[in-house]
């Protein structure tokens, strides 16, 4: 989800809804851009590979080795030159493969073969060098002399000549992006299709990056969407809870109930509302959960809406249904906001008709509606903040902590729906109070993300 969006320009003159994007850049309005927002720079993978190759050159000049060796130790040292001179010390790499002489290939086992090595002296035949590197490279692996026991790396000024055509040219993109992993601060925009590549002006910290070139919102640290205030570590254990429970969940959720008296988890396999458990015979009412001997005339007093009775009996719940009752309840708030953000840019066009109608009614110029895309900026970006506080309450263990963070994700949460209410209705609310809402939702935003900083 971007935090600005690009609207066609629409109505007469000279204005339109665009001409006030500089006027609401929130990020930087908003006083936690040094919390959210990481410092980088953009960079082409041309300019990258030029920096590394003349790194790599500096190193090899200062070791006298040369630039193939240099690149693979300074990608196993992480680029440091420190590091990777008291590697360089204990390891083995081969440059280059030379014709030693015509004889037997112990490994093909074929008779007067042209054979060559590397400074190890094993030598095999081009054909079995050639199909060890392919398999080696398809499997994603060093490719290592054949001899027994030998811990001799060949490097890519060695692999390449015995990979010409599509494998060598996979082989230096596999490479290339093994430099950008191994160089620290910097990593691919995880856009899809996107080959910028993103350089830290800062320590790497869990921020917010925007990619020039593909307008992709992610985390610098981790690569996933922007995720603050829960931590990268706790939302992959989310995501990945979500992905493998979410059906399950919603499942148990809609198709079963706990016995009234026992608790065990029941599957409603029929259409009838009568039921028996299974493990301890107790008759009652799908519907309502009531006893079903008693039902009798009042069956249909089940269908109003009555304060649920069953809170009485929270302690008989199993804990396998605790926990998913917890789980429920953050996963249906954190889907909520994140359905809501996806219709985002239908309530900005909503938004943006509103004040379309109104100047052509004469009723003030785009300026006079400005409000409005500010208020829909700052509605997105509590929405996009209160999403993610979800998973951080979900593995919070209960604490002041927590008091604190629910506290303040309520008031947030309450500011936003006040916002998101004023917004629909906007025509019954003056520019006083819509900006009194925003400022107020803008504001509990602002504490949120403050006092959960990461930093």
């Amino acid at each position: 989800m971007s935090d600005s969006e690009d609207y066609e320009d629409f109505g007469s003159g000279d204005e339109s809804w665009d001409d006030f994007e500089e006027d609401i850049e929130l990020d930087k309005a908003d006083n936690v851009d040094a919390i959210e927002n990481f410092k980088c720079l953009f960079i082409s993978s041309q300019i990258f590979k030029a920096k590394v190759e003349k790194e790599a050159s500096a190193f090899a000049n200062s070791c006298k080795i040369s630039v193939s060796v240099a690149k693979t130790i300074l990608m196993k040292s992480k680029w440091n030159t420190s590091t990777a001179s008291k590697v360089l010390s204990k390891s083995k790499y081969g440059d280059k493969l030379v014709k030693t002489r015509k004889s037997h290939c112990d490994v093909c086992d074929e008779p007067r073969k042209d054979l060559y090595a590397t400074f190890c002296q094993h030598e095999f035949c081009l054909d079995c060098w050639r199909y060890h590197t392919r398999t080696r490279l398809q499997q994603r692996s060093d490719v290592c002399c054949m001899g027994h026991g030998c811990e001799v790396l060949l490097t890519e000024s060695a692999v390449l000549p015995l990979v010409p055509g599509s494998l060598g040219k996979k082989f230096e993109e596999i490479l290339f992006d093994c430099m950008v992993i191994s160089y620290p601060g910097v990593r691919f925009c995880p856009g899809p299709d996107c080959s910028e590549i993103v350089m830290a002006l800062e320590e790497s910290s869990p921020k917010r990056v925007r990619c020039d070139s593909c307008a992709t919102e992610f985390c610098f640290q981790c690569g996933l969407d922007f995720h603050h205030p829960t931590e990268c570590s706790t939302i992959k254990v989310w995501l990945q809870k979500c992905s493998d429970d979410s059906e399950t969940a919603d499942y148990i959720a809609t198709k079963t109930k706990d016995c009234p008296m026992c608790s065990s988890c029941i599957e409603k396999s029929g259409g009838c509302n009568h039921v028996i458990c299974g493990l301890c015979k107790y008759e009652f009412c799908w519907v309502c959960s009531g006893d079903w001997k008693e039902h009798g005339a009042q069956y249909y007093e089940c269908s109003r809406f009555k304060e649920d009775p069953e809170a009485v009996r929270a302690e008989l719940e199993n804990e396998t249904r605790a926990s998913l009752s917890k789980y429920l309840h953050y996963f249906q708030r954190w889907d909520n906001h994140s359905r809501s953000l996806k219709m985002e840019k239908v309530f900005q066009k909503n938004l943006q008709e509103i004040a379309q109608k109104e100047v052509q009614k004469s009723n003030g110029t785009w300026i006079d509606w400005e409000h409005l895309k500010r208020a829909g900026k700052i509605l997105a970006q509590c929405r996009y903040t209160l999403k993610f506080t979800y998973p951080r309450a979900y593995f919070m263990d209960a604490s002041k902590e927590k008091m604190l963070f629910e506290y303040q994700q309520g008031i947030l949460e309450a500011d936003c729906e006040d916002l998101a209410w004023k917004l629909e209705n906007a025509r019954e609310f003056s520019v006083a109070q819509l900006e009194q809402a925003s400022a107020a939702a803008q504001k509990s935003r602002m504490t949120l993300v403050k006092s959960t900083s990461l930093l």
